[in-house]
């Protein structure tokens, strides 16, 4: 019988405690759209709750990498998942939270889908240097998450022999909209960059919420859905 032990108690706090901070955005006040801004742009300085958000985002991305530590710490005790899968869900949970925590220190310096002199600023690349960064950093801070999700699936199917059925069906199908919600973020930024020679939805907010919102939730069931869970024990009987 495989013995793998339960998820600690510890790792469920920090990602629930996370999956909260994560969604402070909603509560922040803005005058931007939020059908066509990025939620990125909340975090710049003279946007209104913009200090309370950064601090709230380096929380977040603290607690997630904190996380990852101490699951990296106990991987060698899981004996019933291949290694690689594991490690993937790790480290791409461990850059996850790493990006998020240089986004908040490395906030925007002004709005692009709400000042055209942002926009040409971007496109000269006369943009200041944290701006810069931070592009760089949410682009790794979503394909630590998608790298993340996808192989917490892989982890729930190669448990499907121990999890409840229900379960590993909620990780892969976490793992499918994230997907395909983070391939509409980058259609919706390729469209608002002009890379792409036609219109779409003009819906980058909504495709970029609706893509944060799905991490919140996946890292709550992370913390509320038993992952871990041991073989049930066979009682042998006795004569």
């Amino acid at each position: 019988m495989t013995s793998t032990p339960r998820t600690p108690l510890a790792i469920r706090v920090l990602a629930i405690g996370a999956a909260l901070l994560y969604m402070m955005w909603v509560f922040s006040p803005s005058q931007l759209s939020p059908r066509t801004s990025f939620v990125s742009e909340l975090l710049v300085h003279d946007q209104p709750g913009s200090g309370l958000l950064r601090a709230a985002d380096v929380a977040a991305g603290s607690l997630v990498t904190l996380a990852a530590v101490l699951a990296w710490r106990r991987r060698r005790h899981v004996t019933d998942v291949p290694r690689w899968v594991l490690t993937a869900a790790i480290l791409g949970t461990a850059v996850f939270g790493l990006a998020t925590i240089i986004d908040a220190l490395s906030p925007l310096g002004c709005t692009p889908t709400a000042s055209e002199a942002c926009r040409q600023a971007e496109r000269d690349g006369s943009v200041r240097l944290h701006h810069q960064v931070h592009s760089v950093s949410s682009s790794f801070a979503g394909l630590g998450t998608t790298v993340a999700m996808v192989a917490t699936a892989l982890v729930a199917r190669a448990r499907a022999a121990v999890l409840r059925p229900w379960v590993v069906r909620l990780y892969v199908v976490f793992a499918g909209f994230f997907v395909l919600v983070t391939a509409w973020v980058l259609v919706e930024v390729a469209l608002h960059s002009g890379m792409l020679p036609f219109t779409g939805l003009d819906a980058l907010g909504w495709s970029q919420r609706l893509q944060i919102t799905s991490i919140a939730a996946w890292l709550a069931v992370v913390a509320a859905v038993p992952l871990w869970e041991r073989p049930a024990r066979r009682r042998v009987r006795t004569r």
